[in-house]
């Protein structure tokens, strides 16, 4: 038997402002087995992750986005459960996020826009 098939998959929780960002992401996400939950948002984001931090593999996180943005996010998301690994996601380079992000730590960086191909290899690489 397929060690894959025996194990439930990853639930990944990916935020983004811009819904297209959330329909294409989540169905990579899906084409690549992942269980996926969407936030729109910020806000939505740790509303959601309150409920379901235990059930989460890996959370992608936009870094722009309005009102609760994605350093103000990454803060409330680990002041919940700071061992769930968040991938920062952005249009801008990594330097620019580190940036932003300042002294808060985030696991992975997956540039935007992002690709099958990219967004496989950097959750493999969280997750492995």
């Amino acid at each position: 038997m397929d060690s894959h098939t025996s194990r439930p998959a990853a639930k990944v929780l990916l935020v983004d402002d811009d819904q297209t960002v959330l329909q294409l992401g989540a169905a990579m996400l899906s084409l690549l087995g992942y269980e996926v939950c969407t936030a729109h948002g910020g806000e939505e984001a740790v509303a959601m992750f309150t409920q379901i931090h235990q059930e989460l593999s890996v959370v992608v996180l936009d870094l722009s986005m309005p009102y609760l943005d994605g350093p103000e996010t990454l803060t409330c998301l680990q002041a919940i459960n700071s061992s769930v690994p968040i991938v920062l996601s952005s249009g801008y380079s990594e330097d620019h996020a580190t940036q932003r992000i300042g002294e808060k730590r985030y696991t992975d960086f997956l540039p935007k826009p992002y690709t099958l191909d990219s967004l496989q290899q950097v959750l493999a690489a969280v997750l492995a």
